[in-house]
């Protein structure tokens, strides 16, 4: 496990006079593996190969709980995390009597980024201050087996990634930042940023052929589980030491999460009598995406505060699976896509946001919440026997998202509007868009008898949100506006399936479809 860190001690006080004030933590890994086996045997050949990486990493850059820090110019704090893993595996083998070849990749990326200004800290800067934790995770597998043998040929490929992320950027409880009106200028700016960009490909193909027999399977499995927050923390102790922020332009809290995964799996065989061949792609996507202002903390700016969470997720996974043997070809295909994003933007419980929006081109207090899914399912199978053939396909994609943009109860947002320009807004949105294409084919063919089946299923469930949460009378929610207060949410599901099934046969053919 690599630890990387940059910070500035806890009750140091550090000053820039003309020049910025930097903290930068920064980790690049760079992991390649490339395996291959291959057996030859004059009775049995067996070929297996396995590849490996397992990469855990934390890189961090923080001012310390109680530090001082104040620079006549800009204060960054950013962490970044560069994640590259590459792992390609083959296997052949080849007997006069039976092959076997197996081959598998796995891919395990364990990440921590954080960028923060902690507890009680005290930093002032005449123009930019930066949090920003990025990361960024470009991993991919190959995986290839191939068998043949006399009388029977097996081969196997499997390909595993798994990517576990936490990326954070945040100013900690009681923190100041910006309170000393001698540090004030016009370019004033506070940001915190969390973002962490995912790329997955992986592909496993397994080719076998026997005289007799032939078995040849594929698998493909990537797994994402991603937490990435941009805060200012909750006040969690009564004792009025709560966050400040302010900033005589702008202030913005985000928090940004891609995902891009691309997963293909073939499986093919061919035997003199019996062959079978399978793919499946498995793909799972479940992140936590959130930006939010914190708990009784206060945040002022004379420009505009911005709270934004987005998540994007695009998946394209491709399966096929074909069989042909004498007497009988048994072909099948799986693909299963899940994503469960939660995604949130927010004002907590009893803060107190004034953005004034002094400039024309200002809008005061936006709060947004977005969320996107593109998700291409294709499965395919064919098979072909001498007397029977057999193919079936399954294509499953399931979307169970939460997108939620929310004033907490007790908030109070823009109390005084004397000072404020004719463009301030409050603005809550939420919105949540899924793209979902699937297509299933599947073709069978038999002297005798041939059966296709395809199937296709899409499952949609989400929660889309925008709204002010209920107070008491004794702590009521205050949103004031020059301009007005906008709430909205909105949901798009765009689907679209495709699925044929086809079978023929000397004495009967059955093919059916579901979607």
């Amino acid at each position: 496990h690599d630890v990387t860190r940059a910070y500035i001690d806890g009750n140091v006080t550090s000053s820039g006079i003309g020049t910025d004030v930097k903290v930068d933590a920064r980790s690049d890994q760079d992991l390649i593996n490339v395996a291959v086996s291959g057996a030859g045997a004059g009775n049995t050949g067996v070929a297996g190969v396995l590849g490996l990486v397992v990469s855990g990493n934390t890189t961090e850059a923080f001012i310390g709980e109680g530090a001082t820090v104040l620079s006549e110019r800009d204060v960054d704090v950013s962490a970044d995390n560069e994640t590259l893993a590459l792992n390609i595996t083959g296997g052949v083998a080849a007997g006069k009597t039976a092959g076997v070849g197996g081959s598998s990749a796995i891919n395990v990326i364990l990440s921590e980024t954080k960028a923060h200004i902690d507890q009680e800290a005290q930093v002032d800067a005449r123009r930019a201050t930066s949090i920003l934790a990025r990361a960024n995770e470009n991993v991919a597998t190959g995986v290839l087996s191939g068998a043949g043998g006399g009388k029977a040929g097996v081969a196997a490929s499997i390909s595993v990634n798994t990517i576990i992320t936490d990326t954070q950027a945040y100013i900690g409880e009681g923190a100041q930042i910006n309170t000393d009106s001698n540090y004030g200028g016009g370019d004033q700016d506070v940001t915190i940023r969390a973002t962490d960009d995912t790329l997955l490909v992986g592909a496993s193909g397994g080719g076998a052929g026997g005289g007799t027999a032939g078995v040849g399977a594929a698998i493909d499995t990537g797994v994402v589980v991603k937490t990435v927050k941009a805060y200012i923390a909750d006040d969690t102790v009564d004792d009025g030491n709560f966050a400040t922020v302010n900033a005589s332009d702008d202030i913005e809290i985000e928090a940004l999460s891609t995902e891009d995964i691309v997963s293909g799996t073939l499986g093919a065989a061919g035997g003199g009598n019996t062959s079978v061949g399978g793919a499946v792609s498995v793909s799972v996507v479940t992140n936590d995406t959130q930006a939010y202002i914190g708990e009784a903390a206060r945040v002022s700016a004379q420009g505009n505060v911005d709270v934004h969470a987005q998540d994007d997720t695009l998946a394209v996974v491709v399966a096929g699976g074909a069989a042909g043997g004498g007497t009988a070809g048994v072909g099948g295909s799986l693909a299963v896509t899940t994503v469960i994003n939660d995604t949130k933007a927010y004002i907590n419980d009893n803060a107190e946001v004034t953005a004034n929006a002094l400039d024309v081109d200002d809008h005061g207090v936006k709060v947004a919440a977005d969320a996107s899914e593109i998700i291409t399912a294709i499965v395919a199978a064919g098979a072909g026997g001498g007397t029977a053939g057999v193919a079936a396909t399954i294509g499953t994609t399931v979307v169970a998202n939460t997108t939620e943009a929310y004033i907490g109860a007790g908030a109070k947002i823009n109390q005084d509007t004397s000072g404020a320009g004719d463009e301030q807004m409050v603005e809550v949105a939420a919105n949540d868009t899924t793209t979902a294409i699937g297509i299933g084919v599947s073709g069978a063919g038999g002297g005798s008898a041939g059966v296709g089946i395809a199937s296709m299923t899409q499952v949609i469930s989400k929660t889309t949100k925008a709204y002010t949460k209920d107070a008491d009378g004794a702590n009521p929610t205050i949103i004031n506006a020059h301009k007005g207060l906008k709430i909205s949410a909105a949901n798009t599901d765009n689907l679209i399936n495709l699925v044929v099934g086809a079978a023929g046969g000397g004495s009967a053919g059955v093919g059916g479809t579901l979607g």
